[in-house]
């Protein structure tokens, strides 16, 4: 594998496997620079596993390849220390036993009237069941119903027809689901695909995940809030320096992150994904499909991921 090849290489590690359950995607590490402040030297060099002193202090210049094909990497300079790509290790299964059912999802129907004569009928008899412990993938085109399915079972539309148990209790009755929407809601936790739409712009990244630990009272005093959040955001691969961030000063997966840590704050059971690495780049993507596979190992939640 020539050096111009190994960022390729990398990315094509990031994709996950058909033919293998369970794997680990591989993700390139670190997170993307702030191209409107760049570090000194070649401004990927964290993320690259093949980095050398000089690219921390100098930009490399363009090294001819092919009559047509120029790469920039000191890799390819005649002084350059020859390397060899590390063998990748075995990846193992990550899946774990499930056996009680956490969601049961029961012919399930969602019409959209429009007017007096057009119905649009967004879902037509859907049934399935999770148990708990469980990843469960959602599979489906886009427009196929996905997004309205996952917002009613949230009870953010009501079920036109069908039935929706979540821990044995059958939330699509509206007077069972206003009894319980406290619980209900912190027990069952969203991360929607556009992470920019969802968190709250006006908010610092250290209100956005307080929010639901004051509302829920999940935390004593303010040093033990701090603790929480601090605590979170290390769990999803964030420093507490971006605390005082808003979400538009950081980047999309950083953004992705804070969502994830503000859903696992409240120690769900059942955590709902709408794509949501859809807008992610396929590095980004793979760092957080694996940070999912290692939370949900680590508090065993059950997992509902959806996918176009």
């Amino acid at each position: 594998m020539i050096p111009a090849i190994r960022i390729h290489g990398g990315l094509l590690a990031a994709l996950p496997s058909h033919t293998k359950e369970g794997d680990t995607l591989r993700s390139i590490q670190g997170m993307p620079p702030v191209m409107l402040n760049p570090p000194p030297g070649d401004a990927f060099a964290v993320r690259n596993d093949y980095a050398l002193a000089i690219d921390y202090e100098e930009m490399p210049p363009m090294f001819p390849i092919t009559a047509t094909h120029y790469a920039a990497t000191w890799l390819l300079d005649e002084r350059a220390p020859q390397v060899k790509p590390p063998i990748l290790p075995k990846r193992g299964s990550g899946y774990m036993n499930a056996s009680d059912s956490i969601l049961d999802v029961r012919k399930l129907k969602q019409y959209f009237h429009v007017n007096k004569n057009l119905t649009m009928k967004a879902v037509d008899d859907v049934s399935f069941q999770i148990k708990k412990g469980e990843i469960f993938g959602l599979v489906g085109e886009t427009g196929s119903g996905k997004s309205t399915i996952a917002r009613t079972i949230m009870g953010i539309y009501p079920a036109v027809e069908g039935e929706i148990y979540f821990k044995g209790e059958m939330i699509s009755n509206q007077r069972i689901f206003r009894q319980n929407k406290k619980k209900v809601r912190r027990n069952m936790q969203t991360i929607f695909q556009d992470s920019a739409a969802a968190l709250n712009p006006r908010m610092t990244i250290e209100q956005i995940i307080a929010e639901p630990l004051r509302i829920h009272r999940l935390a004593s005093g303010k040093k033990e809030l701090q603790e929480k959040i601090d605590r979170l955001l290390l769990e999803v691969g964030l420093d507490s320096s971006l605390k005082s961030k808003y979400p538009g000063e950081i980047s999309g997966g950083q953004r992705q992150r804070v969502a994830i840590a503000r859903c696992i704050g409240m120690d769900p059971d059942l955590i709902i994904a709408d794509e949501p690495i859809a807008s992610l780049d396929i590095s980004i993507q793979a760092q957080i499909v694996t940070l999912f596979q290692d939370l949900q190992r680590k508090y065993g939640f059950t997992f509902l991921f959806y996918r176009a």
